[in-house]
């Protein structure tokens, strides 16, 4: 599996999280009062917006991931993302846990009103959209940490891109059936599983260890190619 595959998957199963935690955000705005036809590309704006500053955060992570590299540190890199997300995972199946459900409440109810007004203009989803990219979002961690062990910039970037069209049809399928959102909320269960597997690739990876089809050891991408 590629990095982009591996990527689109996170957000196509990640999304189920997204659906949960931004759709009161997504159906807060002004979609629904729109003809079908500009409710749609208004939609399509505002996802937009939101891929575009995942790709951007993924080119910075790529920047950091790069910088790593020429410290010979990458293997170490891998080694604490991965050791995070599985520490993320594993406290998810303990009680106690942050209350995550703050972020869908408080945070919404105060961005939500901003949002919406701000779709009065012509560009208002795009910029919308944006806003939303940079929220507080487990899923996209997961992302990010996938995107920084990358081997360019680049890379890290189109790591992210493919992320966030695999989360792009749920959120469609929520802005246009706001049932959906209701029945997807049951699925973030989901969660800690992505987050658990996301870790244990890392680790691999920084154990230097090749798992096919899923990710390659450091060593083996550095290792000098003979003709």
């Amino acid at each position: 599996m590629t990095y982009q595959a591996l990527a689109f998957f996170t957000g196509l199963f990640g999304s189920i999280h997204c659906v949960a935690m931004c759709g009161p955000l997504l159906l807060a705005l002004p979609f629904a009062k729109q003809s079908p036809l500009i409710a749609l590309f208004q939609n399509l704006l505002y996802q937009s917006g939101r891929i575009l500053i995942y790709s951007f955060l993924g080119f910075l992570a790529g920047l950091l991931g790069i910088g790593f590299a020429m410290l010979g540190l990458q293997q170490a890199l891998a080694l604490l993302t991965g050791t995070i997300l599985l520490i993320a995972g594993l406290s998810s199946y303990f009680p106690g846990r942050w209350d995550k459900s703050f972020f869908g409440t408080k945070v919404i109810s105060i961005i939500g009103p901003f949002l919406s007004r701000y779709m009065s203009k012509p560009y208002g989803a795009f910029v919308a959209g944006m806003f939303n990219g940079i929220l507080p979002c487990g899923i996209t961690y997961i992302a990010i940490a996938q995107s920084v062990n990358q081997s360019s910039a680049l890379s890290a970037a189109e790591s992210m891109f493919f992320f966030g069209l695999g989360t792009l049809p749920l959120l469609l399928i929520t802005a246009v059936a706001p049932l959906a959102f209701k029945r997807l909320k049951a699925f973030r269960m989901l969660v800690p599983v992505l987050l658990l597997i996301a870790g244990s690739v890392l680790l691999a990876r920084g154990f230097n260890v090749s798992i096919p089809y899923v990710s390659h050891a450091i060593a083996s991408e550095t290792a000098p190619q003979c003709n």
